[in-house]
């Protein structure tokens, strides 16, 4: 039995390269930094065998900084994959860390040239107000907590119903969709290939992908899924309507 855990987090460094573009605090801060420390604790307690990070392999620059950090007193650069993914790797005594992502265009100006004046203005205006929603979660929690809602029911339905709504454009709407799938399942055929039987993986990746990531986790024979809610608690609730944010 291989048991898997997607943890959905958010792109710590802010490269801003996906649709919906955020303003973040500085994840190496003094408190941000003891929040990680207390993140990297709490999921360690999984004691994966395998930490599994959104890097296109080979991904060599990232694979010698692990190497560099197993060895040398190296300043961790402020995304997650090294916040997160080096930081419990190295604790439970790992020699690599697992690169698996995989790079598919999606076309998001051919799909809103495709739809009519309502699906226009829906596209247009509905990032940035997922934005501040992220925003106001950043701001106001800890990140404990971001990671706790992020992973929540609600929070993976709100990332994955935002690409439900392409299909608003049918034909095109569809093949994009069908491209954010294809990019997924993908991913996860590179998660399968490194998996050998009884391990315990870590799967740290962007929380649009965590819905369908952990979906082919349950349907796949002889894996089991685990939740990191069983790992990580808060009892403060977030409010994911898009309606309040304003």
């Amino acid at each position: 039995m291989i048991e898997a855990m997607v943890l959905g987090v958010y792109h710590m460094a802010n490269p801003k390269l996906d649709l919906v573009k955020s303003d973040l605090r500085d994840t190496l801060g003094d408190i941000r930094q003891q929040e990680i420390a207390e993140v990297v604790a709490s999921i360690a307690r999984f004691r994966p065998t395998k930490v599994i990070v959104e890097a296109i392999p080979p991904a060599e620059s990232l694979l010698d900084r692990y190497q560099w950090y197993l060895g040398n007193d190296l300043e961790l650069g402020p995304d997650e994959r090294e916040q997160l993914g080096f930081r419990i790797a190295k604790l439970l005594g790992h020699s690599t860390i697992y690169p698996v992502d995989y790079s598919m265009k999606m076309d998001f100006d051919w799909l809103t040239r495709q739809g009519d004046a309502a699906f226009q203005s829906w596209i247009q205006t509905t990032p940035p107000k997922i934005a501040k929603i992220l925003e106001g979660l950043d701001q106001g929690y800890a990140v404990n907590e971001i990671l706790v809602a992020m992973n929540s029911p609600e929070g993976l339905a709100f990332s994955h119903s935002f690409y439900m709504e392409f299909l608003r454009v049918e034909e095109a709407g569809a093949a994009v969709l069908a491209a954010w799938y294809e990019r997924n399942l993908r991913i996860f055929a590179q998660i399968r290939r490194i998996a050998l039987p009884e391990d315990r993986l870590l799967i740290l990746y962007g929380a649009g992908h965590a819905k369908l990531l952990s979906d082919f986790i349950r349907d796949t024979f002889s894996w089991k899924h685990v939740d990191p809610l069983g790992y990580l608690s808060s009892s403060r609730p977030f409010d994911w309507r898009l309606d309040h944010a304003i």
